[in-house]
């Protein structure tokens, strides 16, 4: 009897170290073909059109400094992503903000005046 149930705990921990190495396997990054990165570079363009820098410095800023004052991490104010694509909108009202993606109602209604106000400065 000891035997079988030692052969059945040494069964268990193989088939756990099994399991555990089947799931490294699967969050291991996949290569492009090409052999670089599978993540588009989004840094220069965005899909509404190319992305100005000295805005996106300035929203950058802004985002900053909101952070600050909430205690929060920049990336839960608006992320880079979403800055990146409210300067290739530059939107000029609410609802061309809220068309920005990353921009829903809470974050309008919390964040996106000073956002909105900031591009619509920038357009002159």
């Amino acid at each position: 009897k000891s035997f079988t149930i030692l052969d059945s705990l040494l069964t268990t921990a193989k088939q756990k170290t099994a399991s555990k190495r089947r799931v490294t396997e699967l969050h291991k990054p996949k290569k492009s073909s090409r052999g670089g990165s599978t993540v588009p570079d989004t840094s220069s363009k965005n899909a509404a059109g190319p992305v100005n820098g000295v805005l996106l410095g300035r929203l950058k800023t802004l985002r900053m400094e909101i952070a600050r004052e909430s205690r929060k991490p920049p990336f839960m104010i608006f992320s880079d992503a979403t800055l990146s694509d409210m300067c290739a909108r530059m939107p000029k009202n609410e609802a061309e903000m809220l068309e920005v993606n990353g921009v829903g109602p809470v974050k309008m209604a919390a964040f996106g005046g000073q956002f909105l106000r900031e591009c619509v400065s920038f357009q002159g």
